[in-house]
């Protein structure tokens, strides 16, 4: 049982209190909560057999809880059912939130599914007006789907100059993962509208990452086609590229010449 806690977290007071019991193989959280300046930390719940926890989490100020952040984000997350196979639900909402260079105006996640290796799980990420250096996207999208055995990731963004979607679909056996990217494409306002018109194969395994023939098609008949092979181990990479039928009103507008 933790009655009453008082110190300082990073200069911020902080103070808790909350019990937990263990019975008959039941771990029992009544109520737990931990609070820091203008962070909230809270969770309850039991497990078992069965699981039942709710667990929140609210910051007025990240850069209470991590050094050199900023923004506001809030937390709310629920583990439940079997405790071989629990469901998961979440819920991410975050403002404003900067960390050296890199600042996201808002950011949106939700995700369901099923914890367990051949579980289906369900992700949806949505961010506005993301700055990283002299990047920025005004905004972006993230989907994903699937098990372990059978997933796509869906992403896409956008911002004044361009816009780009994309999907990889893949399975992972063994340690082996293999997939392909697919429905690639990249309309940009000096270099045109780029499209993949065939999926490429991508294989991650923990000693290599390889890239098969990804091949982007631009009007009139312009090709872009990259392979390319990297062995985590040794660091040692090594790629190949063919630019085919590329317009040079295309280079003259990219460059500026």
């Amino acid at each position: 049982q933790l009655s009453d806690l008082r110190g300082n977290l990073r200069q911020f007071p902080l103070t808790g209190h909350g019990e937990m019991l263990l019975q008959d193989g039941q771990i029992k959280v009544p109520a737990f909560q931990l609070k820091s300046g203008g962070s909230a930390l809270s969770l309850q719940g039991s497990g078992a057999d069965r699981l039942e926890f709710l667990l929140s989490l609210h910051s007025g100020n990240v850069g209470e809880l991590w050094p050199g952040a900023s923004g506001i984000l809030d937390f709310k997350g629920r583990l439940q059912g079997a405790a071989k196979r629990p469901n998961f639900d979440l819920q991410l909402a975050a403002e404003r939130l900067r960390l050296n260079r890199t600042g996201v105006d808002r950011l949106q996640v939700a995700g369901k599914g099923v914890l367990a290796t051949d579980g289906a799980v369900e992700v949806d990420a949505h961010l506005s007006k993301l700055s990283q250096g002299d990047f920025n996207l005004t905004q972006g999208d993230m989907h994903l789907k699937g098990t372990a055995a059978n997933h796509s990731l869906k992403l896409s963004g956008s911002n004044q100059r361009f816009t780009a979607a994309g999907e990889v679909r893949g399975s992972l056996h063994n340690r082996l993962w293999q997939g392909s990217f697919n429905n690639l494409f990249l309309n940009d306002q000096q270099i045109g509208n780029w499209r993949q018109q065939a999926g490429s194969k991508l294989a991650i395994t923990p000693q290599r990452i390889e890239l098969q023939q990804l091949c982007l098609h631009a009007p009139p008949g312009a090709t872009f086609c990259v392979d390319g092979a990297k062995d985590t181990v040794s660091q040692a990479w090594q790629a190949t590229a063919n630019l085919h039928a590329l317009p040079l009103t295309t280079i003259t507008a990219a460059t500026d010449l």
